[in-house]
């Protein structure tokens, strides 16, 4: 006899999949952590090439002729322990150049330290140079401003902190959610509703149909017994 009634076991309903975060999340976070190298990268060697370009270079004697970008700031370099050059400057229009006398280790780069600012002016300069002691070179080159400084601080340290710092969340998250939800294993077989798990669960009898074929045989009726008595 098959069982029937509900089952006294309770059931547990399966626990609820949680999905894997989609794998372009570690892309993104990636894409985040290298445009925040290339923009350090960027900022740093732009702030090099300006510290570090030479726009001329010269003995500190005689007259020497230059051209430099118009109405630029750009100071005059001496190397090492050599004395400050004297020299005057005037422009293509032949207005005099005003150098502005700097500390020795306010502009250093290299062993070059500046010894005087100045203006371009239109660019097409002139130099006259005279020294007393050794001949050595003067070097003409472009000094940092506030501009530089500022344009450093924000795009070679607070854009790539940014830009890092959310791709690194973003892997990290990603990473912590993809190895925490891993897919389930397979658990026991689902039992049939109304058996309580052991007991086998018995198909019903099938209904039996009577014999094929014509019916032989004296008809049921009441056990023969002795004839009646007059």
């Amino acid at each position: 006899m098959p069982y029937a009634g509900t089952s006294p076991y309770p059931t547990s309903p399966p626990a609820p999949v949680r999905k894997r975060p989609s794998a372009w999340w570690f892309g993104l976070g990636g894409v985040l952590v290298l445009a925040a190298v290339i923009v350090f990268g960027v900022s740093v060697a732009r702030f090099v090439q300006t510290i570090s370009h030479t726009d001329a270079r010269f003995p500190d004697d005689g007259r020497h002729a230059v051209v430099l970008p118009a109405h630029a700031k750009r100071a005059l370099f001496v190397f090492g322990d050599f004395a400050h050059p004297s020299c005057t400057a005037v422009d293509g229009n032949g207005s005099r150049i005003r150098f502005q006398r700097v500390r020795d280790d306010e502009y250093t780069y290299d062993g070059w330290h500046a010894v005087a600012t100045f203006d371009t002016g239109d660019g097409h300069l002139t130099f006259h140079c005279q020294s007393f002691e050794a001949i050595a070179d003067v070097r003409i080159g472009a000094v940092p401003d506030r501009h530089d400084v500022l344009a450093l601080g924000l795009w070679g340290i607070a854009v790539p902190l940014l830009l890092g710092g959310a791709g690194f969340v973003v892997v990290l998250v990603t990473a912590i959610l993809w190895f925490t939800r891993r897919p389930p294993r397979p658990g026991p077989p689902a039992y049939p509703p109304g058996y309580p798990p052991g007991y086998p669960a018995y198909p019903a009898p099938a209904p039996t149909a009577p014999p094929a074929g014509p019916v032989t045989g004296r008809p049921a009726g009441p056990p023969a017994g002795p004839p009646p008595q007059p």
